[in-house]
Formats: C-alpha cells, structure tokens, sequence
C-alpha cells in the first residue's frame, strides 16, 4: 500500500543510455589515466606494448566493477545516474539494493550484452522499463523525486536537506524492516515478544549479524536498536491486549506506536483494518495510514512524499471522526506541513486518541 500512496516514475531507456555513457566516459578516462601512469613509469605506449594492454583493460574491469556495485549498494546511483537523475533500488519503499544484489546486477550486465543488446533494449519496450540484467536482480530503475520548493506562510522555500526530527526514527532495510514490524505488533499482546523486543533494544552488533542484519546491513544495527528500544519502552506502558484487537484497541495502540515515531508500525497496524473496511470508514483510514506514511517518508529525507501524503491524509481526515476527535488533528498537520525543511518532535501532532465518555 505505501507505494500506492505516491506515485513513482521508472526511468526510461534514454535516460538509462545517457548514464551508461556517462559512466564510460568515466571508465575511459580511468583508463586513459592509467595507460598515461604506465608510459611515464615504462616510458612506452600501453598500445605498443602487448604485455602492459591486458593489465590496463583488467585494471579498467575491476575498477568499473568496484564503481558499480559499491555506489549502487551505497547510494543506488552511479555518477552519470546522480547526473541525469534516476536510481536503482529494490523492494516497495525504493531502497538502494544490497551489495550482493549491486554485484549480481553488474554480472548480469554481462548476460544483457550476450544477446546482443537485446537485454538493454528491454527497458525500451517493457511497460515497467526494466532491462534484463533488472530482473535477474530484481531491481528497477526510477526517476529520482526532485523536491525543489516547500510552500510555506512564507511562500516558497528552497529545500535544505533534511534533519530527521528527534521523535521520527528512520526505517530499515525491507527485511528487517518488516521483520521487526512484526515483532512490534506481536508484543502489543505478547508478553514474550516484548521480552525480545527488549533484548533487541540493547543487543549488541555481533548478535544482529546474521540473525536481524546481513553483513551488508551491519550499518543499521544503531537504527534497529534504536527502533526496538523506542517500541519497548512505549509498548511497556500498555497492558497485553487482545491477538485479535477491535479497530478501538487498535486506534489505542496506533496512538502509541505514533507517539513514540513508529509510523511504519502504524502503518503495518491499521492497514488490515483499512482492507476490511468500507464507506467512511475506509476512507478515514487511509487518511490515518497516509499520515502515517507521510511520517516514515519525512524520516527518510523523502520531503516530497511526506508534503503529499499527509495533503491527502488531512483532507481525508477532515469532516470524519471513527470514534475520534480527528479535526483538530487534521488542522495540526498543517504546522507539519509548513516546517517540513526543520521540522522537529514538538511539530509532529500527538495521535488522537478515542473519547472519554
């Protein structure tokens, strides 16, 4: 569902060339430095000398293989992708893909090349724009969201780059990611899983390698704990509920989980609830998760998702109630909405909670 709430662009075959030829013009340039390096050290031209031209060419090989892969895993993008905008990424928030993914992606060149370029050329003729070597990987190639202006009392602002406010934790890796999701929720009503979920608060490094992180996600490890400690300590405030909670106990515990900048975990939370639900219901719902969404996107430095769904989620929420005081929620988001380039924890409205009859 949170891919549905913003709408991404795969990058297209054009695009996609003009960075290839960009980066070889990187790889020429290594190359050429290289062959220079070995005239001057064996005052010979590499050309005219048969022994020194396979060390360049393999030198230039491991070179644009290290280039490729560390700065796709890294940053999902090359510098010709940086230049023209778009990036490679995995799973449904767009995240950059993994090293080993980053290599296969690069091996998979390789098989694009063997038939004949048909393998690039796929990217020009599927609906998704993805090439051959994106699916032996399994990634794709986006448009990269340039939010350039923030609308605020102030008219329109350059956008800065994004400090995540103290109360917004940044979200994970998609598989643990999820993985600790899961264990969020399950300690709402689990006294074991919250006995792990405090164990995972203050575990340290080697004990998340290979079991919560894989070696390429090792840099994660403070998040991840600083995620189950934030959840622990909000979640030991509330008594064990129900495996099967009514949508109150569930708006209780969303209130919560809001509360404490798990807004993934909101999400995960009502989304089975938004899926059943019909009519006025839904709709409020969805504006709760869009909010929701909003706040893990802004965690993540992703200012234009985060401005346009919590647009949308405001405008659903306002007029709808659900058992809630929802106006005066939906009237502070706009205080969000106005300081999205500095937003802090005092700008993040508390979740409303059900009324005390």
């Amino acid at each position: 569902m949170i891919r549905g709430m913003v709408e991404t662009r795969a990058a297209g075959f054009w695009l996609r060339a003009l960075a290839a030829a960009l980066d070889f013009g990187i790889f020429a340039l290594v190359q050429a430095s290289y062959g220079a390096l070995a005239h001057l050290v064996w005052s010979t031209h590499v050309e005219d000398a048969w022994t020194l031209a396979p060390m360049v060419w393999t030198f230039t090989f491991v070179f644009a293989a290290a280039y490729t892969t560390v700065l796709h895993a890294l940053f999902g993008q090359t510098v010709g992708k940086m230049i023209v905008g778009v990036r490679v990424v995995v799973g449904e928030d767009g995240v950059p893909p993994s090293f080993g993914a980053s290599l296969l992606r690069y091996v998979a060149y390789f098989v694009s090349s063997a038939t004949l370029g048909l393998g690039y050329v796929m990217a020009a003729l599927r609906h998704d724009k993805r090439a051959l070597h994106d699916l032996i990987a399994g990634t794709r190639v986006e448009c990269v969201r340039r939010a350039l202006t923030v609308d605020g009392p102030a008219g329109p602002r350059a956008e800065a780059p994004v400090d995540q406010p103290s109360g917004v934790i940044p979200t994970l890796p998609l598989g643990p990611r999820n993985r600790l999701a899961a264990l969020i929720l399950a300690a709402l009503s689990d006294a074991g899983a919250r006995r792990e979920l405090a164990t995972l608060a203050g575990a340290g490094e080697g004990s998340l390698a290979g079991d919560w992180l894989g070696a390429d996600e090792l840099g994660h490890a403070g998040a991840l704990r600083a995620r189950a400690r934030r959840a622990s300590e909000a979640i030991a405030t509330l008594p064990l509920g129900s495996p099967k909670p009514s949508l109150a106990e569930a708006l209780d515990a969303a209130a919560t989980l809001h509360d404490a900048g798990l807004h993934f975990e909101v999400h995960e939370l009502l989304e089975p609830y938004w899926a059943r639900a019909s009519g006025e219901a839904k709709e409020t719902l969805q504006g709760l998760i869009q909010v929701a969404v909003a706040y893990a996107h802004l965690a993540n430095g992703n200012l234009r998702g985060t401005r346009t769904l919590l647009e949308e989620g405001r405008s659903r929420l306002h007029g709808r109630t659900l058992g809630l005081d929802l106006e005066p929620f939906a009237h502070a988001l706009a205080h969000s909405l106005a300081r999205l380039t500095d937003l802090a924890e005092s700008d993040v409205p508390p979740f409303p909670r059900a009324r005390k009859e």
